[in-house]
């Protein structure tokens, strides 16, 4: 097996896998049931009960359906897009609330996997953002239906979205390791307060 093939099938298991954590994760907040996901999302103290409820029908099929063309590479370049606008708002909503304090539920996977907000959750979604980065440039090489269905390569509109998530993920990144730090500190003084 050449060096070539060995990349491939890495960069391909890299959207199969990506594809498959957000299948999951829209899978169990369906099997969990609009009540308690709108019980996770309302956590947050972001939006309304009406905008909760409409989250909470719409993130898992939007979840879902992504997850689906990640695995089977179709439409990839604009499901890695999906993707990482998804991962994106995930990051910016548990900062929010890990910022403010807030202790809740992350509503990620479900009641399957119920897991008060951490920074640690905040991490693996920036680790896949870069991942979905590294798919989105390399969509057109992997082993995926897109390949086979259309004949579409790199235009400077691709470039274009490229520059763009590659410079929200580093602003996403440093935006969460200033905010880690300041919440830290700021959790320090409460603890040194309360001794």
């Amino acid at each position: 097996m050449t060096t070539t093939t060995v990349i491939l099938i890495g960069l391909t298991l890299c959207r199969v896998i990506t594809g498959a954590l957000l299948l999951i994760a829209g899978a169990a907040k369906l099997k969990a049931g609009p009540i308690q996901f709108n019980r996770a999302i309302l956590g947050y103290g972001i939006v309304s009960p009406s905008d909760a409820r409409l989250l909470g029908k719409v993130l898992p099929i939007l979840e879902i359906g992504t997850g689906v063309c990640l695995i089977v590479g179709l439409f990839v370049p604009a499901a890695c897009v999906v993707a990482f606008g998804l991962l994106l708002m995930f990051s910016w909503a548990m900062m929010n609330s890990l910022y403010r304090g807030r202790k809740h539920d992350c509503g990620c996977f479900g009641v399957t996997q119920a897991k008060q907000v951490r920074w640690q959750m905040v991490y693996r979604n920036l680790a896949l953002m870069g991942i979905v980065v590294i798919v989105f440039t390399t969509s057109d090489q992997t082993f995926a239906l897109d390949r086979f269905l259309t004949h579409t390569f790199f235009s400077r509109t691709s470039l274009s979205v490229l520059a763009l998530l590659a410079s929200m993920w580093i602003f996403q990144l440093a935006g969460t390791l200033t905010l880690s730090i300041v919440t830290r500190r700021r959790m320090g003084k409460y603890r040194a307060a309360l001794t």
